[in-house]
């Protein structure tokens, strides 16, 4: 990574790749201290479950609105705040005695959601130069590859070892000392704003909603063609035979793919947007049958291919977002937010249906990434239609 000196505020956009690593790594927690959680708080498997299906839900309805309330504040005062939220919501949870009390914590994390995720790759695209903008919010998405290869399992295992109390506790601190070196690290003469400073005018309130509309609806189409088949992946693999620590290492490998598509999407999105774009969404849909295959090798380089897709799908929607919006749009990259949360929901639910149906849901995942394509596509300056 370059230097500071050499332009590119290195620090402060591994700092914000933090702020989505502790917030991802809280998110879905939960979901590997199941076993913990269930016996402690006297709860069933749906019940904690729950934890994780409310925080999306109080998510996607709150945070529009909250974003609405702090679009005037400095970011970096909102950034900052909400990782002290999200360290007091963690000690709440730490502590609760039963599972209202923990429900109750995961929800009052989950009304800063919305602004974090929409604000982080916001403020460091205002750290560097036009025509760099979208890599520089995608080396915040590193966080989201770093959380998912090796935060959420360490703390997964670091859970079954010490406990849930104690490691919950653990990301509360995690929380608040990436408070201290965000602050620190975010020149406010370029990534703050407050109200003696009005933000920029967003370029969507003047050029129209039709940007933002695209940008919502090729988000939620494709992040629901990913999640058809996403949560289900441990199903695809043990069926035919990858199981255990095989299961493990399929993970290990999709994550570093995931590191790598990340990496080079990151690259090639403002040079080449609308054909890294293109790319992207087409692998959503086309790699999923392959996830059916019967060789246990395909069925291991498709999820590896796979997963790079997924993780460089938020680089393509973000970078879309900055096209449409500018660094100063907080609405449109809010309105995107909830979108996809709506995608994961709604992908969850529909591929819950098709799961048992063969290529059935390889075909609908594919339609839906198709669909996705002329939405996005709009965003790109310039763009010809595809040929048909």
């Amino acid at each position: 990574m370059t230097s500071e000196r050499d332009g590119t505020p290195g620090r402060a956009l591994a700092a914000l790749a933090g702020v989505v690593f502790v917030f991802l790594v809280a998110e879905l927690l939960p979901v590997g201290q199941l076993p913990q959680l269930q016996a402690d708080l006297d709860a069933t498997p749906a019940q904690v479950g729950a934890l994780v299906s409310g925080y999306a839900l109080v998510a996607g309805v709150c945070g529009i609105p909250l974003t609405l309330l702090t679009r005037r504040l400095p970011r970096r005062t909102v950034l900052c705040a909400a990782l002290v939220w999200l360290a007091a919501g963690q000690l709440v949870l730490a502590a609760a005695p039963t599972l209202a009390v923990a429900a109750a914590a995961r929800a009052g994390i989950a009304l800063v959601h919305v602004p974090v995720w929409g604000l982080a790759p916001l403020v460091a695209a205002e750290l560097v130069e036009p025509g760099r903008q979208a890599w520089a919010s995608s080396r915040v998405f590193l966080g989201t590859s770093l959380a998912l290869l090796a935060g959420v399992p360490i703390a997964t295992l670091a859970s079954q070892q010490l406990g849930w109390r104690p490691v919950t506790g653990a990301v509360a601190i995690a929380a608040v000392v990436l408070a201290g070196t965000l602050w620190r690290q975010l020149p406010p003469g370029r990534a703050e704003r407050g109200p003696a400073d009005p933000p920029p005018a967003n370029r969507a309130d003047r050029a129209g909603t039709q940007g933002t509309v695209a940008i919502t609806g090729g988000t939620l189409l494709v992040v629901t063609a990913l999640y058809l088949s996403y949560p289900y992946l441990s199903v695809f693999a043990a069926r035919v035979g990858i199981e255990r620590a095989g299961y493990a290492a399929l993970l290990a490998g999709c994550g570093i793919g995931s590191l790598a598509a990340v990496w080079l999407a990151g690259r090639w999105i403002d040079e080449r947007p609308l054909r890294t774009s293109v790319l992207t969404l087409l692998l959503v849909g086309v790699l999923q049958p392959g996830l059916l295959a019967e060789a246990p090798a395909v069925v291991a380089v498709t999820a590896v291919l796979w997963a790079g897709s997924i993780a460089a799908t938020p680089v393509v929607l973000q970078a879309a977002v900055i096209r449409v919006a500018g660094p100063g749009g907080d609405l449109t990259s809010s309105a995107y937010v909830v979108a996809y949360q709506a995608g994961i929901a709604l992908g969850t639910w529909v591929g819950g249906l098709l799961i048992g149906r063969g290529l059935l849901v390889g075909a609908v995942a594919i339609a839906l990434a198709v669909l996705s394509i002329p939405l996005l596509a709009r965003t790109v300056p310039g763009h010809r239609p595809l040929p048909r």
